[in-house]
C-alpha cells in the first residue's frame, strides 16, 4: 500500500491562531498565578490595584475566549477547541467574581486557591487544542476497507476515546471548581 502524506492546511492555520492567542495569554496567565497564589494577604496591600488586576486578567480572558471562538476549528480537534473556550469562559467569570469580593474586602484564602486553580486550567486546555493542530494526515492508496464500510481501525479508535476521556474530565473539573466558586458566593455573608 502506497502512502502520501498531505498538508493538513486547516490544522496548520489553526494551530498558528492557537499559538498567537497563547503568546497574548500566557503572560496574563503568570501574572494571575503570581497573585493568586500570594494569596489575599498580598492583595491586601493594595485592594485597588488588585481588583484592577484581576479585571485585566478578566478582560484579557473575556478578549482571548472570543478570538479562540471565532476560530474555525479543524474537525480532529473540535472536543478540545470547545474545552478550550469553555475554561477561558470560566476564567473570565471567575476573575469577574473575584474582583468583587477584593473590592468588597471579602477575598479569603480559599477563593484565591479555587480562583488560581481555574486559572491554571487554562494550560491544559490550550495544550489540548495545540496538542494536533500541527499534524498532517495520510492519505493511502488504495483506500483501507475497513474505513469504507464505516469501522474504525483500533488505534484511530483508542485515541479518539482517550481524547474525549480526556476532555470529558477536564470540562466536568472546571465545572466542579465553577460550582465551588457559586457556593462560596452564596455562603459569604453580605
Amino acid at each position: 500500500m502506497k502512502q502520501h502524506i498531505a498538508q493538513d492546511i486547516a490544522g496548520t492555520e489553526y494551530a498558528a491562531h492557537i499559538e498567537r492567542v497563547w503568546a497574548e495569554w500566557e503572560p496574563m496567565l503568570r501574572t494571575a498565578e503570581r497573585l493568586l497564589h500570594a494569596g489575599p494577604s498580598a492583595i491586601d496591600r493594595d485592594p485597588e490595584g488588585g481588583a484592577q488586576l484581576l479585571r485585566r486578567i478578566q478582560y484579557r480572558a473575556h478578549t482571548s475566549g472570543a478570538f479562540i471562538e471565532a476560530i474555525a476549528a479543524p474537525l480532529a480537534v473540535a472536543d478540545a477547541h470547545e474545552y478550550l473556550v469553555h475554561t477561558l469562559g470560566n476564567v473570565r467569570e471567575t476573575m469577574g467574581t473575584l474582583a468583587l469580593r477584593v473590592e468588597h474586602d471579602e477575598l479569603d484564602e480559599r477563593s484565591a486557591e479555587l480562583g488560581l486553580q481555574h486559572v491554571m486550567s487554562t494550560r491544559e486546555a490550550f495544550h489540548m487544542a495545540r496538542w494536533s493542530g500541527n499534524s498532517g494526515f495520510a492519505i493511502t492508496d488504495p483506500f483501507e476497507p475497513m474505513l469504507a464500510a464505516g469501522g474504525m481501525t483500533e488505534s484511530s479508535h483508542g485515541s479518539r476515546g482517550g481524547m474525549l476521556l480526556w476532555s470529558l474530565v477536564a470540562v466536568c473539573s472546571a465545572l466542579f471548581v465553577v460550582l465551588l466558586v457559586q457556593v462560596l458566593l452564596i455562603s459569604s455573608p453580605t
